[in-house]
């Protein structure tokens, strides 16, 4: 946490899960003071068993080293990791006496295991490779070792019972211990054992003693949530299940602390009660306190019957993601304003968590939940956190720049996608309506989730275009473009909410014309989603697909489709047929990621519109294909998907977007606020509310419908009243003229939803009601803005107007309800507006030519005409001339299309192809070939400025050229003179040997008049290199050390070795040959390709880096007891390589923090390469003049890890920071 505040507000760096921005100062940047800080946080917990299969079930070394760095750096110290946990049940199983098939069979699929542990789901998406158990066993224990030098607890899983439902073929006497747990959204629950009985506690012994084996002692948080979403008790009281859990929990681990899980009644009053006395060993998450915490609740079945889950430890938890579902969405404000308050009055509260469904999106509030725990003084009350300061620091350091536009921006997230009030339906962010089912009347795409947005939608357009307005200078960062295409994807999900709408409004009126055009703006509108979420590799299908693929490597084939299944079902179907539709679960992990939006979200969408149309032309109704069966041939399918973004311009993009496709283009009549009444002059009662538990919820009293809140409502009594009480009455400042009403219902369509309603007015000259709406009807799917005109389509002198319902739904027989958003109340005495300049004005610029202007500014035109066209004689005069003058502006500034020349470009094309290949660099020639190519491509269709960039570049091309250049013999035939003056007899015949074939080589290089200078100065090299590694007669061999046996399963790591002198890693690729104390291990870590790169750019001798390149590199560390310790002495250490790399002219150098390098003796044998040292560090195998190639850039792929080792091993700032926290 300390080495992140000083990135952070030092440095202005920002490093997240979804996008770093990392551009450190050009030199150290002096701490300004002593910085001091430190928490009453005593646990910073992160995930929920689902965030380990929504978000990184598919992880492997380098995605998990990237997480864990992030976890460290926000001071996370408790971490849930079930990682390898299936080996754990293979040993558990195989000792209970299952054979190895039977356990596969029991074992989910790799993106199953949250729901598998949790005990509502086993075998689904399984079976994995024997190869799964060694590979994920190994990748645990490494994690679980950073962990802990990162200051990080593992979380385990603790036994509450699960066992197979075939449990008593196995283990006759298990028989009537078992408790059949039904299912979970349609899947058969595993079975559950008493925890009263000796089974369990035999059983619960077994499974400690199998996670021991396989992890070691490493923990003292275990995590189990007996019935989790539901089970069966089996007639056990939870006070007995709770304190046997714990009890074989404390067996196995005096310090165990059980963590459970606050969530849809969990824990229960009697599980608490079973905790009683031993509140120490126990951790309470409160899983949603963000949106709807349970800490302050008491006195009824759950969650305990005093607050603070009857005074035990719990944590202060973030969920607000489901699924996985993307989205802006969160409660910024109770953030800031509960967690001090918590901490300020709550006796029992341990710290703060992350417990999200999924992570990996919306990063500002992980970056602010964080750092609210953390003070100058912990003795003193906690302090809320200015939003809009911590935002402009947030900005800059997250941007690499100060950008006031952008920190606008931030701050109307704040008030719109980020603000609890307007944040508080359904389950998560709001979804799209893009990725549901296709349909008119659309409420959610899954059925937990919602598709409300409670915010103002323009409001959110207007933070994109702040946010694109230092688009130049922000491009750099990663972080920026995650967020600029975040926004711009949420933009294009509202405005799809409002493109169905005129969609399902076309259709209704029975237009072919009009519904083809409503829906290609739609599928438009998802098309724009496929491309802006193309820009980002966290928004790619193909990086979650290639993620679950790449876990097949050297597998079969029936895995690899297998693993590939997992990926594209989870997030599609979820399940099988049963529990995609009786279960409820398809489309509930639905994703914004672009290949998934074209190949999946609008193909489904394009075979309905196809559907309704034909029903248009035809008049005939057409049968909608089985969606399930359409789903799962798609996930069953084999498409490949990039993992690689587009570089496509956001900001170009934006632009189109705004202007295409806001919501303003898609506003109705009755979205029109020009003819309410100022609801500050109006009042309202009703004659029935809740009064009791509604404000909770946003729902009860009747100002609610005046009070410009989307996300409340009145609502009559919960329990039901009667009808007759169902009105309100609105009452006017002054009496005036009235045309009618507007009306947003209640927007979900639950209880209370009007369907039949009647109108009344009073005037000050009369006593009596005049009915002038008469059995008015509305759809109970229509949860848009609706104008509700008068019988007679008069206009009234009014006092007060009664709004009297008459009938509305409800899902309880015998109780009605009543229930509705917004009401407004309509001027009368509106005049008719004059269309006559606007329908000349239409007319003229309906007989211009589309072929003859621009594409860009003929869709400006476009837009303003559509527009133009809709105005009728029931809007404004403000706005007809409003229209009137957006067309006449689009008129004036169309742009006429250029006439390109091509004379130039085409005469240095000739001039080009006159050139030969022979005579010029390869690489510079592939240049001028790909610049060729290009300008070849350009055509009159280009602009002259396409045209002048081709030939440009097509210039510069071949002002680059580089001829071939001249070689140089003088070194090969000194370095061969000198070779051959050696004597035989002097040295071993085995370096002889290979001095001769080194010299042989040379001799082939120098006769060979077609060599390039690269070749001969790696023959010289290897002759070198042949002569340095010459030995005398006497001197004597290094002995080779006994080959280590491998292990038929993951090996139990074992802490009382004895001293050896040889030692390997996991993998015998590396070995050490010396002394070392007993318990010593060797941890070594080798390089991706990514960081040899990194490894490479810190080299201070860059010419050093023109001879050599690096082939491999390794961390290579003693550790005993969790500590690096020095050898004792010099140690040799032998690296297992490739008979290519032995091929070449290879050596081992030491690299320092400092990028220094420095050349190791090295020696090689018949498969290895060895040198001698007496220190742990960074070694790399060189090789001479060798030809690599690391692949295309994708993007800024700075390594967190790096950060940390520079910053760590140069100590410097590092240093200060722990003195200063001491002090």
């Amino acid at each position: 946490m300390g080495l992140n505040e000083y990135l952070k507000y030092d440095c202005y760096v920002n490093i997240s899960q979804v996008g770093d921005q990392v551009v450190m100062p050009e030199s150290i940047v002096a701490v300004d003071g002593t910085v001091f800080k430190e928490t009453k946080a005593k646990v910073r917990y992160a995930y929920n068993y689902c965030t380990l299969s929504y978000s990184m079930p598919f992880y492997g070394v380098d995605e998990w080293r990237a997480e864990m760095d992030w976890l460290a750096l926000n001071g996370v110290n408790v971490v849930l990791d079930a990682t390898g946990q299936e080996e754990v049940w293979r040993r558990f199983l195989g000792k209970v006496g299952y054979e190895h098939q039977d356990i596969k069979d029991f074992i989910a699929g790799p993106a199953y295991y949250a729901w598998a542990y949790m005990g509502n789901l086993s075998g689904f998406g399984g079976p994995v490779h024997d190869s799964w158990f060694e590979q994920r066993t190994e990748l645990a224990r490494q994690n679980q070792l950073s962990m802990r030098k990162l200051g990080m607890q593992p979380v385990l899983q603790g036994y509450s019972g699960m066992v197979p439902n075939d449990l008593a073929e196995h283990d006759a006497d298990a028989a009537n211990d078992v408790i059949k747990q039904g299912t979970w959204c349609s899947f058969q629950r595993p079975d559950m054992l008493k925890t009263d009985s000796e089974t369990y506690a035999k059983y619960a012994k077994l499974f400690y003693e199998s996670q021991k084996e396989v992890y070691g002692d490493i923990t003292q948080y275990y995590a189990t949530d007996p019935f989790h979403e539901g089970g069966i008790t089996g007639g056990m009281s939870t006070q007995t299940v709770a304190s046997k859990v714990l009890d074989s929990m404390l067996d196995f681990d005096n310090d165990a602390v059980w963590i459970i899980q606050s969530w849809q009644g969990n824990p229960s009053s009697g599980l608490l009660d079973g905790i009683d006395g031993r509140e120490e060993h126990a951790l309470i998450l409160d899983l949603y306190a963000d949106k709807t915490p349970h800490y302050a609740d008491n006195g009824g079945g759950s969650y305990g019957n005093d607050p603070e889950f009857d005074g035990k430890p719990w944590v202060f938890c973030m969920l607000n993601n489901f699924g996985g579902r993307l989205g802006l969405h969160g409660h910024l404000d109770n953030l800031a304003n509960n967690i001090p308050k918590v901490f300020n009055t709550q006796k029992y509260v341990q710290g703060i968590g992350i417990t999200p469904e999924a992570s990996v999106n919306n990063p500002l509030l992980y970056d602010f939940l964080f750092e609210t725990v953390w003070t100058d003084d912990a003795t003193k009350d906690l302090k809320v956190i200015d939003l809009d300061t911590w935002l402009n620091d947030y900005a800059t350091r997250r941007y690499g720049a100060e950008s006031k536009s952008a920190q606008e921006a931030l701050k109307i997230l704040k008030d719109t996608v980020y603000k609890a009030s307007l944040n508080q339906k359904g389950q998560g962010a709001p979804e799209s309506v893009a990725n549901s089912r296709p349909a008119f009347n659309i409420s959610a795409a899954s059925t937990w989730g919602n598709a409300e947005i409670d915010y103002n939608k323009e409001d959110l357009e207007k933070a994109a275009q702040l946010l694109m307005e230092d688009y130049d200078k922000l491009k750099d960062s990663e972080g920026y473009r995650y967020d600029l295409a975040t926004v711009l994807e949420q933009v294009l999900s509202n405005s799809a909410q409002e493109s169905l709408k005129t969609m399902k409004a076309a259709y209704d009126s029975g237009s072919l014309e009009k519904f083809t055009e409503a829906s290609n703006t739609f599928l438009s509108i998802i098309d724009h989603m496929d491309k802006v979420t193309s820009t980002s590799k966290y928004y790619l299908l193909g990086t979650w697909v290639n993620q679950a693929k790449r876990l097949a490597d050297g597998t079969d084939d029936f895995t690899k489709e297998l693993y590939e299944l997992n990926a594209k079902s989870l997030i599609t179907t979820w399940g099988s047929i049963n529990q995609s539709e009786s279960g409820g679960l398809h489309d509930y992990s639905n994703r914004q990621w672009s290949g998934l939006i074209n190949d999946f979200y609008k193909a489904r969408w394009q075979i309905w519109i196809d559907n309704r149309s034909t029903e248009l032309e035809t008049g005939e109704n057409v049968s909608d294909p089985n969606w399930f069966t359409w789903e799962w041939t798609w996930a069953r399918g084999d498409d490949e998907y990039t993992s690689t973004p587009t570089n496509l311009n956001l900001k170009d993009l934006g632009a189109n977007i705004l202007e295409n496709f806001s919501v303003k283009n898609f506003k109705s009549p009755a979205e029109d606020t020009s003819k309410d009444i100022d609801v500050k002059t109006i009042s309202v009662e009703a004659g029935d509310y809740e009064k009791t538990r509604g404000e909770e919820y946003g729902e009860g009293s009747p100002d609610k419908v005046l009070d410009g809140n989307t996300g409340t409502k009145w609502h009559t009594t919960y329990g039901g009243s009667d009808r007759a009480k169902h009105y309100l009455t609105f009452t006017l400042n002054d009496e005036q003229m009235v045309s009618g009403l507007r009306y947003l219902p209640r927007t979900d369509g639950g209880n209370g939803t009007i369907t039949k309603y009647e109108v009344y007015i009073k005037n000050s000259e009369s006593d009596d009601w005049t009915k002038v709406i008469t059995d008015g009807k509305l759809d109970a799917n229509d949860n848009g803005w609706q104008i509700l005109k008068f019988d007679d389509q008069k206009e009234y002198m009014a006092k007060q107007v009664k709004f009297v319902v008459l009938d509305a739904v409800s899902t309880e027989e015998g109780n009605d309800y009543a229930a509705l958003t917004e009401m407004r109340i309509l001027k009368g005495g509106i005049i008719e507006a004059d269309l006559t300049e606007l329908n000349a004005a239409i007319a003229n610029a309906e007989k211009l030519n589309k072929a003859d202007y621009t594409a860009e500014t003929w869709a400006t035109l476009e837009i303003a005409l559509k527009e133009a066209k809709a105005i009728t004689k029931d809007q404004t005069q403000k706005e007809v001339d409003a229209a009137l003058s957006k067309l006449n502006d689009a008129v004036k500034g169309l742009k006429e299309v250029e006439k390109v020349d091509l004379t130039k470009l085409n005469a240095a094309i000739a001039t080009v192809e006159k050139l030969n290949k022979v005579d010029y660099t390869a690489e510079t020639w592939a240049t001028l070939e790909t610049a060729l190519k290009e300008a070849k491509a350009i055509t009159k269709e280009n602009t002259q400025k396409e045209v002048d960039a081709a030939l440009s570049k097509l210039n510069d091309a071949v002002k680059g050229l580089r001829e071939v250049e001249k070689v140089d013999l003088t070194k090969l035939n000194a370095t061969i003179a000198t070779a051959e003056k050696l004597n035989k007899a002097d040295y071993t015949a085995e370096t002889w040997t290979t001095l001769e074939a080194a010299l042989k080589d040379a001799k082939t290089v120098l006769a060979d008049k077609n060599a390039d200078q690269k070749t001969i100065d790696k023959a010289v090299l290897a002759l070198e290199n042949a002569m340095n590694g010459l030995l005398k007669a006497e001197e004597e061999k290094p002995v080779e050390p006994e080959k280590p046996t491998e292990p038929d399963t993951p090996a139990t790591p074992d802490n009382d070795n004895e001293d050896k002198n040889v030692i390997t890693n996991h993998t015998e690729t590396i070995s050490v040959i010396g002394k070392v104390e007993a318990g010593t291990q060797l941890i070594t870590k080798e390089y991706s390709e990514t960081e040899v790169k990194e490894l490479t750019e810190i080299i201070k001798d860059k010419d050093l880096l023109k001879n050599f390149t690096i082939e491999k590199a390794f961390d290579i560390s003693l550790v005993k007891d969790g500590t690096i310790v020095k050898p004792d002495g010099t140690i040799s250490v032998r690296i297992k390589v490739s008979a290519d790399i032995l091929s070449k002219d290879v050596k081992v150098v030491f690299i320092d923090d400092n990028g220094n390098v420095t050349d190791m003796v090295t020696r090689k044998g018949s498969d290895y390469i060895e040198f001698d040292t007496n220190h742990n560090s960074t070694y790399a195998i060189v090789s001479n003049n060798a030809a690599h190639s690391n692949g295309a850039d994708t993007g800024d792929t700075t390594n967190v890890g790096m950060i940390f080792t520079l910053l760590m091993l140069s100590g410097g700032i590092m240093v200060v920071m722990l003195k200063k926290k001491k002090a």
